[in-house]
């Protein structure tokens, strides 16, 4: 598998499926974790049930297979973080539910047209959308917050940018950080030629 080559366009499937995930689950880097978390289990744990019901679903019912399985996986993840989790599962509400949907979505391929491991598209895809949702959350509740994991920094009271705590913030950093995703995981012949 070409790992540069799958990275490369993570962003576009990140963009389409995961940036309202993101920008919810960006508040605070708890929220950040944990929503990443279930995104990670959901999507591994789909894929790996699709590879095993794959020869058994024909490829017309594939999507919706997937949509049921990762449905499934969602609601189970989401009654765990209940149990265990419950500020950060209020805190992601319904999102944490739906994120079964988004499983369905894991490339299959690269842009590139070369066959994926599922599994390892779904580890992948997890991992880029934990780095997205941890290096964004980090960015709001320090500079929106003026605080890291809830605690509060004094010293940075006064130079908090309370904008980037809210909705519109929410918006800015995770354009930022894909912008700069985009950047850093694009081919080298796109750089060398711009």
């Amino acid at each position: 598998m070409k790992l540069k080559s799958f990275l490369g366009s993570m962003p576009v499937f990140l963009l389409s499926v995961g940036v309202g995930f993101v920008l919810l689950s960006t508040a605070t880097v708890w929220a950040a974790l944990g929503m990443s978390a279930s995104v990670i289990v959901v999507f591994v744990l789909t894929a790996l049930c699709m590879k095993l019901v794959d020869k058994f679903v024909s490829a017309e019912y594939r999507l919706f297979a997937a949509m049921i399985v990762g449905v499934g996986f969602s609601v189970l993840v989401n009654l765990l973080m209940q149990a265990f989790l419950p500020a950060v599962a209020s805190e992601l509400g319904v999102f944490a539910a739906v994120v079964g949907i988004e499983a369905a979505n894991i490339p299959c391929e690269d842009k590139d047209g070369v066959k994926l491991n599922t599994v390892v598209s779904a580890l992948l895809s997890g991992v880029a959308f934990t780095v997205i949702a941890v290096i964004s959350a980090v960015i709001r509740e320090i500079l929106g917050s003026a605080s890291v994991f809830g605690v509060k920094l004094g010293f940075l009271d006064s130079f908090r940018l309370k904008t980037l705590a809210g909705a519109f913030g929410a918006y800015v950093v995770v354009a930022a950080v894909l912008a700069c995703f985009c950047k850093l995981s694009a081919p080298k012949a796109e750089k060398e030629g711009k």
